[in-house]
């Protein structure tokens, strides 16, 4: 049944990217409070990595649901939707996972180590996915929240949303997706380049994960 499709489709894509998830070790914030609006500076840290995040949580807000903000120019480039959804009153929490701007070891050739690392250990979309679940749980886990959106800007976070969605679904509870094309082939067909996103180029992704078979494992 589809149950048994998505256990192994499941198995077949941590196989593919070296799958593995991580443990947060500490979470550093640094809060500030505007009247009863509270911002946040994060940084999430596992064993190895550092996640760097910013945060709102508006006045009145219900704390249970939080938008989590991927955006292919990283924090930054989240800001537009992130200064609307906070004054529509939602809790949102923009994330700079690795190689996304913000978090790109060696700067603006961090595709070279984004190389080394699909070649010699999980593939980085594997690592990007890895850091989005473990902020994922924190969430749910520290803070309580029972609803837990993705909101993807740009295909690599359209991917890394997905492939998180499509592991953990336990972990994310709806995604809205801006700026994602129905199929991956249409990002090789416009020759994207490694240097420009070099999660898209994980080997032997496409022959089986297209976005049509990560939305159908995410239960979308």
């Amino acid at each position: 049944g589809f149950s048994t499709w998505q256990r192994a489709r499941r198995a077949l894509l941590k196989e593919t990217l070296r799958y593995a998830p991580i443990n947060l070790r500490t979470v550093q914030v640094d809060l500030t409070s505007d009247g009863d609006t509270l911002t946040a500076a994060y940084r999430f840290k596992s064993a190895d990595w550092t996640i760097p995040a910013a945060a709102i949580t508006p006045p009145g807000t219900d704390t249970g649901t939080v938008h989590i903000l991927l955006n292919d120019d990283g924090i930054a480039g989240a800001s537009e939707t992130f200064r609307t959804l906070a004054s529509n009153g939602t809790q949102v929490v923009a994330l700079a996972p690795l190689f996304q701007e913000g978090n790109r070891p060696n700067g603006s050739n961090s595709w070279q180590y984004a190389m080394i690392v699909n070649a010699t250990a999980a593939r980085s979309l594997a690592l990007q996915v890895a850091q989005t679940a473990a902020v994922c749980d924190w969430f749910r886990s520290a803070k309580g929240a029972n609803n837990i959106v993705l909101q993807s800007t740009g295909v690599e976070s359209g991917l890394i949303a997905l492939t998180t969605a499509a592991l953990h679904p336990s972990l994310v509870d709806d995604i809205a997706l801006n700026d994602m094309p129905a199929s991956l082939v249409e990002v090789f067909e416009a020759r994207t380049k490694f240097t420009r996103s070099p999660s898209l180029y994980a080997f032997g992704f496409l022959q089986h994960f297209d976005v049509d078979v990560l939305k159908a494992l995410a239960g979308m």
